[in-house]
């Protein structure tokens, strides 16, 4: 455990190992400290000073796994008076992608994820769009002036009776979707609840054997 700042004008951030997803390992491993600072009291040093009337940090952490010994995982937090914002990491944050969704659209559906999390809702809703628009054109190709919505209706068309009866239609999904988009909705719930429907359709479409997602997946 590691104190980053002694100075009586700011709190004192004690900082211990943490468990993190290692790209290199392919698992998630114990992670050390190797490096802490306020970056705003080294550049004071040299006669740079804030202008805000508030105590202000702004604290780097990295992070090294105990395995591979790597390269590190660095986080960036600030502190505007009493309020403490997580601000950056590097690299980005790796997330459990269910296995259901088809390999070609795992970044995507990683990205809305990681935009999600984030607070960017929009560019997080359009990335989960295009995790239906392009699985649709991987089953099913696209047509030459064909729009969107209709691909996703020749999509409709190629699944297993049960999928298109028993659960929510990848077209309500999205056309739900799209409203937001069009309007510059950030609909959180929305979010939410269409990627929980996006992994259920994916998972019903495994079930069928003749189903064009589950001969794609895996």
């Amino acid at each position: 455990m590691r104190r980053i700042t002694d100075r009586p004008d700011r709190p004192h951030l004690h900082v211990d190992s943490v468990k993190l997803f290692c790209a290199a390992c392919e698992r998630r491993e114990p992670y050390n400290l190797v490096y802490a600072d306020d970056v705003y009291d080294s550049i004071s040093k040299v006669g740079v000073k804030t202008s805000s009337g508030r105590p202000e940090q702004m604290l780097v952490l990295a992070y090294l796994c105990q395995a591979c010994k790597k390269r590190p995982e660095t986080f960036v937090i600030f502190r505007y008076g009493r309020k403490i914002t997580f601000v950056g990491r590097h690299p980005m944050e790796h997330v459990d992608v269910p296995a259901v969704i088809p390999k070609s659209q795992r970044r995507a559906y990683s990205d809305a994820v990681v935009a999600y999390q984030a607070g960017q809702i929009l560019p997080a809703l359009f990335m989960l769009r295009t995790v239906i628009e392009q699985h649709a054109v991987d089953t099913v190709g696209r047509q030459e002036g064909e729009r969107a919505d209709q691909l996703v209706d020749r999509y409709m068309q190629a699944l297993p009776e049960p999928v298109r009866a028993h659960f929510t239609s990848p077209r309500e999904i999205y056309s739900r979707l799209s409203a937001a988009i069009h309007t510059a909705s950030a609909d959180a719930p929305l979010f939410e609840r269409s990627t929980n429907e996006i992994v259920r359709h994916f998972d019903a479409c495994r079930l069928y054997a003749n189903s064009p997602i589950s001969q794609s997946a895996g």
